[in-house]
């Protein structure tokens, strides 16, 4: 489907909310957390404080982690966090 191989979902444990997005490649995941992240973080005004991981490889980018790091964001599913 217009050249998409892959999906995401993200889910808002909290609010009941299921945001899904098509990839083209898996390294495409950390670009759509950091939008879903700022539309999350406008429409609620809250921060962002937990994600929750299933432990995939596309999770676990130098880029992904530092960015939680900075951003006080607990990355949680990687060995040994469950």
């Amino acid at each position: 489907m217009a050249g998409n191989m892959y999906f995401i979902t993200f889910v808002d444990e909290f609010r009941k909310m299921i945001w899904l997005y098509v990839l083209r490649l898996k390294s495409e995941t950390f670009e759509d957390f950091m939008r879903l992240k700022a539309y999350v973080e406008r429409q609620s005004e809250k921060l962002l404080n937990t994600l929750r991981i299933d432990g995939g490889g596309k999770y676990t980018s130098n880029a992904f982690e530092n960015r939680c790091q900075t951003r006080g964001i607990v990355h949680q599913g990687q060995i040994g966090q469950f």
